[in-house]
């Protein structure tokens, strides 16, 4: 949460990316104390993780300003970790709903564009 106050408050986007790549104590986490009962402790951060990045990658439009193309590819990156990761703590016993997963975040994704669009900056006008 604190990365995301840094990245609203200052345009610092190597924070936001510093705090992203360093997700790798979850994963040491994971490999090493994960038991199927801690299933939804483990769903719960990540989905929080993801949401945490979601905000932090609108925060540029959220103040008016156009996202660079770090906020682009952890747009594009997030999604994909996320997904895997449900994967990989879900498939085992309901293989059936990761595709409702996939629809349900491909509908988060359609909101989130829609919004991008919405919070957009005015452009220049172009040549008259």
């Amino acid at each position: 949460m604190g990365v995301l106050g840094v990245v609203v408050a200052r345009r610092w986007r190597w924070i936001g990316w510093l705090a992203y790549l360093e997700r790798r104590p979850v994963l040491e986490w994971y490999t090493e104390h994960y038991h199927p009962e801690k299933r939804l402790a483990a769903l719960s951060f990540q989905l929080a993780i993801f949401l945490l990045f979601v905000l932090a990658d609108l925060a540029p439009n959220l103040r008016r300003k156009a996202a660079g193309w770090e906020e682009w590819i952890r747009v594009v990156v997030n999604p994909f970790v996320f997904y895997a990761t449900c994967y990989s703590l879900l498939n085992d016993d309901t293989h059936d709903w990761m595709a409702v997963l996939a629809l349900v975040m491909a509908t988060l994704y359609a909101a989130l564009a829609r919004a991008e669009i919405a919070l957009r900056p005015p452009t220049a006008a172009c040549c008259s």
